[in-house]
């Protein structure tokens, strides 16, 4: 079964002279790992963004498109999602957004901040955090929801190259471990 699926896709920014997405389609099979690679302007990071819906982007938008529901999204710049102003407030954000009871939510919390060991961390100021620890507790905040897809558009851009492939790391044991489907944006 297809995790993400595009028919036809098309996509044009408002007053753009060109298409950002022309005449896209493609099937993404469940539980993969995925890397779509391009240059700046192809179209990757609007791609991305119409398949999380919550962020997409206005304009002109015409074909098939579905991705299985929810999908996750990581974002370039770690500070771009940070919203809480503690950590554990931010693991916590989405699910008190969902309506989770308060035992169920602090059960999923505990789970995750186990699973990618911020156990030191899940105290602190999210604004005292390095860039790789935003990023780590980006993708926890995104995990603790069960995404059936995760979204990644350039998460390891900003980081440095050890922390960069650590987090590639961490990203590929949630594949093997949960069977998610990783789209993974880079250059």
């Amino acid at each position: 079964m297809a995790a993400i699926e595009a028919e036809k896709l098309n996509f044009t920014y408002p007053d753009a002279d060109r298409a950002a997405l022309s005449d896209v389609t493609f099937s993404i099979p469940s539980g993969g790992f995925y890397l779509l690679m391009g240059p700046s302007g192809s179209g990757k990071s609007t791609l991305l963004r119409l398949l999380q819906g919550e962020i997409a982007p206005h304009g002109a938008l015409s074909g098939q498109l579905h991705c299985d529901s929810p999908a996750g999204f990581v974002f370039q710049n770690p500070n771009d999602q940070i919203v809480m102003d503690k950590v554990w407030h931010e693991i916590a954000f989405g699910l008190e957004n969902m309506g989770i009871p308060l035992k169920q939510m602090k059960r999923r919390v505990g789970e995750i901040v186990n699973y990618f060991n911020l156990q030191n961390i899940i105290n602190r100021d999210t604004q005292s955090l390095s860039g790789g620890e935003k990023q780590l507790v980006n993708l926890a905040s995104v995990m603790v929801m069960n995404p059936k897809v995760i979204l990644l558009d350039e998460a390891t851009a900003q980081l440095d190259p050890v922390n960069r492939d650590e987090f590639i790391k961490i990203i590929k044991q949630i594949n093997d471990d949960f069977n998610v489907t990783i789209i993974f944006v880079e250059h």
